[in-house]
């Protein structure tokens, strides 16, 4: 029997900050964080680390240069 992996939208758009991380040439890290919840992390190939979410809507937000 085959499944089949079906997409979700909420699936879809988790991806768009990783996506984005990579193709700005950093490397998406996930990190544990003291709580027990768990964080991915854009390492960016200017030393920066930054919350992937925050920076992709840094640089995709209506109205950004």
């Amino acid at each position: 029997m085959l499944l089949a992996t079906i997409a979700t939208p909420a699936a879809e758009a988790s991806k768009l900050a990783s996506n984005f991380c990579v193709e700005m040439n950093g490397r998406i890290e996930r990190f544990a964080l003291a709580n027990g919840d768990d964080i991915d992390l854009c390492l960016l190939c200017d030393s920066r680390i930054v919350e992937e979410w925050a920076f992709y809507l840094e640089h995709n937000r209506k109205g950004a240069h």
